[in-house]
């Protein structure tokens, strides 16, 4: 073998592990992607759940007093109803 035959060995050595390199690397790229892109999606799903899961219970304590507010109010006219009658049959006469 000459030096021209070992060069050129080493050089198709070197050019195949060139491409190796390149077709492993084009295969490994996209599924690095892929999966920081999975990460990141998976952080931003986690994020909005608990972002919506609070917002359910905040709505849900705040429905929660509004409707004792409302209680509140619907017994306070029913006293004052009640209050209104007693005085109408008092005051009014009774029709026999």
């Amino acid at each position: 073998m000459t030096t021209t035959d070992i060069i050129q060995n080493i050089y198709y050595g070197v050019m195949l592990i060139g491409v190796l390199f390149l077709i492993w690397k084009s295969i490994q790229g996209p599924q690095e992607k892929s999966e920081k892109s999975d990460i990141l999606l998976s952080a931003a799903l986690k994020q909005v759940q608990a972002d919506l899961s609070n917002l359910r219970d905040n709505h849900v304590a705040h429905l929660d007093m509004k409707l004792q507010d409302t209680n509140d109010a619907v017994q306070k006219l029913a006293i004052e109803l009640t209050r209104l009658n007693t005085i109408l049959e008092e005051r009014l006469p009774k029709k026999l």
